[in-house]
Formats: C-alpha cells, sequence, structure tokens
C-alpha cells in the first residue's frame, strides 16, 4: 500500500508529527487526579478496550482523545474496518487515541446518542467526551486517515481552549501550532491562528503592566509579574526580554524598560545629601498627615544611610511618631489603606489583562489580611463578578 499524502507530509514517513498530534497532552486542573489515576491501569494503548467510563476518565486526566467503534461480531463490514484501523498507515493517526470497541446492539442507546445508526462506524470524542469526529463509511484508508487527522486537530484545538482559560498558554501555543500545521479544514486554522494572535495580545499586555510597575517604582511586584510571564508564555512572545528584566531585578540594580529614558543630566545624590532630603520628605508626609508614609521614609534613612546626621533625626523622629498608642494605630490604618489600594489596583490591571487567576490571588489577599475593611468588601465584590463571569463563560 503506499504511503498516504495528507498536508504535505507522508503519514507513514512522518511519523514523528502524527504522533506530536494525537500525543499525550497533560492538562493541568481537567479533571481529579485520583479518578484518571483509578482507572489508568484498565486502559492499554494501542489495544481495543471495553469500558468506555474507564476510558473516558483517562481522556480527562490526559487530555487525550477517544476513539469508539461500534461492531459487531458477525459483520464482515466491521471486520474489514477494524483491519484498516490497525493498518500501519493509518495507524499513526489513530496510536494515541484512547481505542473503545462497543458492540451495536447491546449498546444502542449510547450509538443514538452519539449519532451512530449502525454497527462498522467511528465516533471520536475529545479529551472532556464531546463528540468531534465521526466514520460512517470507510471508501479508502486516505479519507479515514484525514477524519482522524482532524479529529485530532479539534481535540488540540478544545485543549488549546482550555489551557488558555486556564493560564497555561505557552501549552496552548504549543496545542495551536500543531492545529495549523496538520488540520486541512481552513475554519480550523484560523481558529488555530486566531488562538495564537489572541496569546500574543496577552502577552504583549503582560509585558506592557511589568513595565507600567517598574516606571512606578514596585519592582518587587514587577518581579512576581515577570516570573508569572516566564512560566506562562513561550519564548517568541518575549520571553527573553522579560527573563533580562527579571535578572536585573533580582539583582538590585536600577532598571528601565527600552522604551523609558533615563532623565539627562541629573546627577546622582551623594549619601548625606539624599538621607536629608529623605529626612525633608518625611516631614512634609508629617505635615500632611500621611504618617505611615513618613515612617517608611525615616526608617529608609536609618537602614540605608545609618552613618549620617540625617540618620540620628530620623530615629528621634520616628521615636516621637510611635510613642502614643493612638498615632500606631492611626500608621497601622493608613498602611492598611496603601496597602489594600496597591492590591485593588493590581487586581484590576490583571483583570483588565485577562488573568483572572492572579487578580483573584489579590482580592484574596485584601480579604484575609484586612477582612473588616472597606477594601475587602470591594474585593468581595469584584471576586463575586468574576466568579459570575466564569459562569456565564461555561454557560455559553
Amino acid at each position: 500500500m503506499a504511503p498516504l499524502e495528507v498536508q504535505g507530509y507522508t503519514l507513514k514517513t512522518r511519523r514523528d508529527t502524527v504522533l506530536a498530534v494525537v500525543g499525550v497532552l497533560v492538562l493541568c486542573g481537567l479533571s481529579a487526579r485520583v479518578a484518571g489515576q483509578a482507572d489508568h491501569g484498565r486502559i492499554r494503548e494501542d489495544v481495543w478496550n471495553d469500558s468506555l467510563p474507564s476510558a473516558l476518565s483517562v481522556a480527562r486526566y490526559t487530555g487525550r482523545p477517544v476513539l469508539i467503534f461500534f461492531e459487531e461480531y458477525w459483520c464482515g463490514y466491521c471486520e474489514q474496518l477494524e483491519q484498516l484501523l490497525v493498518h500501519r498507515d493509518v495507524k499513526e493517526a489513530t496510536r494515541r487515541f484512547i481505542l473503545v470497541k462497543l458492540n451495536w446492539d447491546l449498546n444502542r442507546p449510547l450509538a443514538r446518542e452519539y449519532k451512530i445508526d449502525l454497527h462498522h462506524q467511528l465516533v471520536m470524542l475529545d479529551w472532556s467526551g464531546k463528540p468531534i469526529g465521526r466514520v460512517k463509511e470507510f471508501k479508502s484508508e486516505r479519507a479515514v486517515a484525514l477524519k482522524v487527522i482532524e479529529a485530532a486537530a479539534a481535540n488540540d484545538l478544545n485543549a488549546a481552549a482550555k489551557l488558555t482559560e486556564l493560564g497555561y498558554y505557552d501549552k496552548a501555543a504549543e496545542r495551536y501550532r500543531i492545529v495549523s500545521k496538520i488540520s486541512r479544514d481552513k475554519s480550523t486554522i484560523q481558529r488555530a491562528e486566531k488562538g495564537l494572535e489572541d496569546l500574543r495580545g496577552r502577552a504583549k499586555r503582560q509585558l506592557d503592566l511589568i513595565r507600567q510597575l517598574i516606571r512606578a517604582g514596585r519592582l518587587d511586584e514587577a518581579a512576581d509579574a515577570c516570573a508569572e510571564f516566564i512560566d506562562d508564555f513561550p519564548p517568541e512572545m518575549g520571553r527573553e526580554e522579560v527573563e533580562k528584566l527579571l535578572a536585573k531585578l533580582k539583582s538590585g540594580r536600577v532598571i528601565l524598560p527600552p522604551d523609558v529614558k533615563p532623565p539627562a543630566g541629573k546627577p546622582k545624590p551623594k549619601s548625606a545629601e539624599e538621607a536629608k532630603r529623605l529626612v525633608e520628605q518625611a516631614m512634609v508626609y508629617e505635615w500632611d498627615k500621611r504618617f505611615y508614609d513618613a515612617v517608611t521614609s525615616y526608617e529608609k534613612t536609618v537602614r540605608d544611610y545609618p552613618e549620617t546626621p540625617s540618620a540620628e533625626e530620623a530615629k528621634l523622629r520616628l521615636q516621637l511618631l510611635l510613642k502614643e498608642p493612638g498615632m500606631r494605630e492611626l500608621i497601622a490604618r493608613q498602611k492598611m489603606e496603601k496597602y489594600c489600594t496597591r492590591w485593588l489596583e493590581m487586581g484590576e490591571l490583571y483583570e483588565k489583562n485577562g488573568r483572572d487567576d492572579m487578580a483573584i490571588k489579590y482580592y484574596n489577599t485584601i480579604v484575609a489580611v484586612y477582612p473588616e475593611s472597606t477594601h475587602a468588601a470591594e474585593a468581595r465584590r469584584r471576586l463575586v463578578e468574576i466568579e459570575r463571569r466564569h459562569m456565564k463563560r461555561k454557560s455559553g
């Protein structure tokens, strides 16, 4: 039998490409690991299995598609189709599917559910159990192989959408690239390309967020955002630039994004001058009743410039500020206000960037640390809004 030519490659000779298409896809969060592992031992590769519930459990755990063959023991067409499916060329397309063989007569309700009206027919399901393809006639090996490949592409499309929803953008991009490479259906290719474009947009917005944090001097949060970016996005979407930014942040060097120019001609202040400036600024904060900011500036003076005259003055001012319990309570409230405002801003920025998972993290921090504050009420409101948005997306 001649090798099958599909989308510019030979099924018989490009084995690795096909295996990549229908290979194992590990999706975090698609189902409970315990449920998947419990039935895994009952499912074998390249072998017909007779338990659909076990196959679906493994599919949800691994992200692999399922192929169901409805047959009758006396059916000559069924025997021909089975021989076709295990042929060396078509088998390359079905190799990593979970294979299930069911008696058509004994499983007619299930067959009707999958719109199978006769034995010697196939239905293919994605990892979630959704039908993604059928074979109701088998005129040629090539036709069957093409249907199986398109079903594998559909499985990867659905998996990529779920990975994107969960924030695994690197794995989602890999799935989209495979779909674009092997599918012959224009609409399928367009969906994959649109998915990749959406991921590029998310990466750009995340990089813009990192730059905003750096400009604002919020370097710890910028480092966290960099680490999230590196974990989530593929290399070609800006990971190299972010890795360099993170390395500079960790080294403690002053850093500016490429599009931010340092002020020209401004001399670097000497230690004594900078310490004096910090104390003067702290006094202004006191005058404005921004006592937490004043305490922060005094503490920075003592910590960073301990040998300067300004450090002694900062210590004295700290003692006076922190002497009264009422003042300490006021400073604690101002600290709460500052941090809650910052966390709310971060949550909103991540929401705008499509990163609800990180937004939830910041909102939950407010609720956990300052549960009685007005900010906690706003954080709870935002959490409810995110939950409603997710429910609407699932129902739609």
